[in-house]
């Protein structure tokens, strides 16, 4: 069950055995022996005492009607990693552009996503040099998220609970997560050299 609004997370013998919450709209209850979620659905549940806050994201979303400084207009993509050392930061600024052929914006415009992790009261100001490659945005659109990662890795209830998405662009990260997650359920490491000819298998 993807992208629905739980309410509550019920343990019977202290295991999970069922959530309930509103699905496509209609109040329910679902019966489960495994709950994996992020900690935005922990925190709603009420058992925001499972996670540590670890720091805040900033991210910007910004619309231009030109691609990044020096990169070719035939591009369809661009990932740039700005390194720490470069910016004098503990953490690297991220920056990812995409355009019309991911169908996300018109034919002549672009969509550049900058994200880091703050480090200061003035977040904005730390993404300065980003800004200065991306050039001047049409609109932007800035979004602040906190950081929680599990207090216990544990999840002897089998309510498994993911880290905070972090600023990185290429998802690195997030799948060595599930990565983990997936093992900690099954018991076994995830093995992709050995997937089925057939789909539905």
């Amino acid at each position: 069950m993807l992208n629905q609004d739980i309410t509550k997370i019920n343990l019977e013998g202290g295991k999970v055995c069922s959530v309930e919450g509103q699905f496509e709209g209609q109040a329910g209850s679902a019966k489960t022996q495994h709950v994996i979620a992020s900690p935005s659905y922990i925190q709603n549940v009420g058992m925001g005492d499972r996670l540590k806050k670890c720091g805040q994201i900033i991210r910007v979303i910004c619309i231009l009607d030109h691609p990044i400084k020096g990169i070719k207009k035939n591009m369809s993509s661009v990932q740039i990693i700005i390194p720490q050392r470069q910016t004098k930061r503990k953490n690297d600024i991220y920056i990812m552009q995409v355009s019309e052929y991911h169908k996300v914006c018109k034919k002549g415009f672009y969509i550049a996503i900058i994200s880091t992790t703050v480090e200061t009261s003035a977040p904005e100001k730390e993404l300065g040099v980003a800004y200065e490659l991306v050039g001047p945005a049409l609109h932007k659109f800035v979004t602040f998220e906190d950081i929680y990662k599990p207090v216990s890795s544990a999840f002897s209830d089998n309510v498994f609970i993911t880290n905070t998405l972090d600023p990185t662009s290429h998802f690195e990260s997030a799948a060595n997560n599930v990565l983990e997650i997936y093992k900690k359920i099954t018991g076994k490491d995830l093995d992709l050299d050995n997937l089925p000819d057939d789909p539905t298998e």
